[in-house]
């Protein structure tokens, strides 16, 4: 019984002085101190007196612990961080993104709020003033300031006099990344495979702008009107439907809007500000050419198209309007003859084709032949826009290494010009018929032989022929006339290039199909140029006309820029 009265008597006292000593209630500390203990001892004080078991009343467990200095639990109330580790955590995690899952080393920082270090005088449960974990309200607190991508604090005093503030940075847990393009876009980095949406946790905010090399940030718009945003500084995403929308800005930009202190060196963020455009060139591919480095241009991110007059010494001037060091790859290839045949017959007047829009001569064209006819037309000045400012665009601007033949057909053939290399496109389409033949009928084989013959006429052994054949197929012709045009180009010296493009029905497209597939077998079986091999798009094809067909982009290589899927992560 007495040793059973000790032990509820122990139990029930260091129970309500831990209570006591844990409670951040004032008012349950009141009442513990001034009712529930002094009843508790009373009562367990009263029953051991009636006892033989004698308890010396200054072994009160209460009264030891009111009677001594002791800890204050509480943390410190003093603004800003009181401790970061001066190393960072790092923990190995599993990475599960769209595309990949890998391992990957986690680093974060390791920031708290210390207890407060002032001791509660004996007798008292609490002490006088604010919690500190110094006696000292001026002692050193970091500032309080986060980066929004790792969580980082900035490790500078709490109010730090610096415009920005700093940190070491880590990884990007609360970013996900957004990548340029359709939903399953994707990213190679490091050996590592990103969609959009997937975590950033991955990367590091001081190293992934060095590991994407030059690159856009992103960032929310922040013009009034999201769809005339037209800020110099920034790119506009257009998305349609967007719930929120988004602009590409700049390295420069994203560090200033940050507030952060940019942790990269002086020579990464002049490059990191300059475009991301790289030229398509063959001899910048290391797949091409073991050891090649691209060539980037040198103009800033965002820049508008760059001033043909304004070349950049030894350089060029791309046809999308970025400006390079490097020479001309349009200049470096093979240079062509090219013989259009285009189709003027009746049936070129059907209007389920029509010139495309937006472009300089859409207007000039459309007057005259809003029709099949038209499309043509206009196909054809685009490529003639496309292949004279690629291949001017440089040293040699005012030059074009191409001559051009143009051969109108219905039931009869007219040459409109031949082996033209001056003229440029406004004055080449001053050459053509403004629309065509209402009457005409079709006849493949006048073409062809009015193509031969120009041929034979002018051949230069400087130049690789090439046919582009556009019309509506609605006509028949013999193999032999394709075969005999395609021998004799090899005789002369070289295979012939041949593409036909349908404006008309499938059904009567027959023909066209059957003319690329004959131009063919006479290609491959022609003896190869070892001093210019054919690489890139097939010599000999069919192709059927959309609105937005390019013939300079699939006939004959452009020097266009070339560019990675922009990607960033987002927070």
């Amino acid at each position: 019984m007495i040793k059973t009265i000790q032990n509820i008597h122990a139990r029930l006292k260091y129970m309500l002085v831990a209570r006591l000593a844990t409670s951040s209630n004032q008012t349950e500390r009141q009442f513990v101190t001034e009712n529930a203990l002094p009843i508790a001892v009373g009562h367990i004080n009263a029953i051991v007196a009636r006892t033989p078991l004698h308890v010396p009343s200054s072994a009160s467990s209460v009264d030891l612990f009111v009677q001594q200095p002791h800890a204050c639990k509480e943390e410190c109330q003093l603004q800003g961080i009181c401790e970061i580790a001066s190393a960072p955590h790092s923990v190995q995690s599993m990475f599960r993104g769209k595309h990949s899952v890998f391992s990957y080393t986690k680093y974060t920082q390791e920031a708290r709020k210390s207890l407060c270090g002032i001791q509660i005088p004996p007798g008292m449960l609490t002490h006088e003033g604010m919690h500190m974990h110094l006696d000292d309200p001026d002692a050193f607190h970091f500032c309080e300031a986060r980066c929004t991508h790792c969580g980082y604090y900035c490790t500078l005093k709490l109010g730090h006099p610096d415009d920005e503030h700093r940190t070491q940075h880590g990884s990007m847990e609360n970013a996900e990344w957004l990548i340029e393009g359709e939903e399953d876009a994707i990213l190679e980095l490091q050996g590592r495979t990103y969609g959009t949406g997937d975590s950033g946790a991955p990367m590091l905010c001081s190293m992934v702008c060095k590991s994407l090399g030059r690159h856009a940030h992103v960032s929310r718009c922040r013009a009034e009107d999201a769809l005339n945003c037209d800020d110099p500084e920034v790119e506009h995403i257009k998305q349609e439907n967007a719930l929120v929308e988004y602009d590409w800005i700049s390295h420069k930009t994203f560090w200033a809007r940050s507030g952060f202190e940019d942790p990269y060196t002086h020579a990464e963020r002049v490059d990191f500000e300059l475009c991301d455009r790289r030229c398509g060139g063959e001899e910048h591919d290391p797949d091409l050419n073991h050891g090649a480095l691209p060539s980037f241009c040198t103009l800033p991110l965002f820049h508008p198209p760059a001033d043909l007059t304004d070349v950049p010494g030894l350089g060029h001037i791309s046809h999308d309007g970025h400006a390079y060091t490097c020479k001309n790859p349009a200049l470096m290839q093979r240079s062509f003859h090219i013989f259009f045949a285009l189709d003027r017959s009746g049936s070129m007047t059907s209007t389920d084709h029509r010139p495309l829009p937006d472009t300089p001569a859409s207007q000039r064209i459309a007057t005259q032949a809003d029709n099949r006819f038209g499309a043509v037309l206009s196909a054809v000045y685009n490529f003639w826009v496309a292949r004279d400012a690629a291949t001017r665009g440089g040293i040699a601007a005012g030059l074009r290494q191409d001559a051009y033949t143009v051969v109108f057909f219905d039931h009869t053939s007219t040459v409109a010009c031949s082996s033209d290399i001056g003229s440029s496109p406004d004055d080449l389409l001053t050459m053509v018929p403004p629309d065509a033949n209402w009457y005409g009928g079709t006849d493949y084989t006048t073409a062809l032989k009015a193509i031969q013959k120009e041929m034979e006429d002018t051949w230069s052994t400087d130049r690789y022929p090439l046919v582009i054949f556009l019309s509506d197929g609605e006509c028949t012709i013999h193999d032999d006339v394709v075969y005999d045009l395609c021998r004799t180009a090899v005789r002369l010296g070289k295979p012939l290039g041949f593409h036909t493009v349908s404006f008309g029905e499938q059904a009567g497209a027959q023909a066209l199909r059957r003319m690329a597939a004959v131009a063919k077998d006479v290609f491959d079986e022609a003896p190869e140029d070892p001093l210019a091999p054919i690489s890139g798009a097939a010599p000999c094809t069919y192709n059927e006309a959309l609105d937005t067909i390019q013939l300079a982009d699939t006939f004959v290589k452009i020097a266009k820029s070339l560019k990675n899927p922009r990607a960033a992560l987002r927070a």
